[in-house]
């Protein structure tokens, strides 16, 4: 009995597989800060996405303060990735919908990072993150 019990782990064990990927992003901002707090008072420079697998979906909160003397839109992009065929399986997105930003107004954003199921060959990878103001 013993044996065949472990025979089931083995055959167990063998059928899953782990696809662990490091991850760190750096943040570069034009005409806004990037923060962690409400307050304003930690920027965010990088964002450790964690250990991240195939369908993954990581998140994080952000909050966007208008350093601008006139009201700003957003845009946000990715670059610099390493490897570069990262940004085949990665895709970024965030929840903002493209309201104005006032001179010194803070908005919270929710950022995300999606893998795709069909990741292989980015253990460990990077990429940077642009958000840029644009006056209106």
């Amino acid at each position: 009995m013993a044996v065949a019990l472990a025979a089931v782990i083995i055959v167990a064990a063998v059928l899953v597989s782990t696809w662990r990927i490091r991850s760190t992003g750096k943040i570069k901002a034009v005409g806004v800060g990037v923060y962690w707090d409400l307050s304003c008072a930690s920027p965010c420079t990088e964002i450790d996405w964690g250990i991240l697998g195939a369908e993954d979906l990581a998140g994080t909160t952000l909050f966007i303060k208008n350093t601008k003397n006139l009201n700003c839109t957003l845009s946000i992009n990715s670059s610099a990735y390493e490897p570069l065929i990262a940004q085949q399986y990665l895709t970024l997105d965030w929840n903002y919908s493209g309201q104005i930003l006032q001179p010194q107004q803070i908005l919270t954003i929710q950022i995300t990072l999606y893998v795709s199921k069909n990741v292989t060959g980015i253990d460990p990878f990077s990429f940077d993150i642009i958000i840029t103001a644009t006056e209106t």
